[in-house]
């Protein structure tokens, strides 16, 4: 019996590992929180307020970065799997 790890990949486990990977790409990137920090000043020319996208971690993140690594997580997969289709006659 050959282990796990040595069979040949099918098109459902590419797929699998895909969406497992987006999982971890959302929980680390994905935009949840909005952050607004307010500097005051005894001159008002001088205070401010910025204001950041916080991820689950408490990063700041971008909306853009994560949706650019979901897609091309899913282009990946679905080259791999195409791949994977093509060379297999069953």
């Amino acid at each position: 019996m050959t282990p796990p790890f040595l069979r040949p990949r099918s098109t459902a486990r590419i797929w699998l590992w895909t969406a497992v990977i987006v999982v971890l790409i959302s929980l680390a990137l994905a935009p949840v929180l909005t952050s607004t920090t307010c500097y005051d000043s005894p001159d008002p020319a001088l205070s401010y307020c910025e204001s950041a996208q916080l991820g689950f971690a408490g990063n700041q993140t971008n909306g853009w970065i994560w949706l650019a690594a979901i897609l091309a997580t899913g282009a990946v997969g679905w080259l791999l799997a195409r791949r994977h289709k093509r060379r297999d006659p069953r």
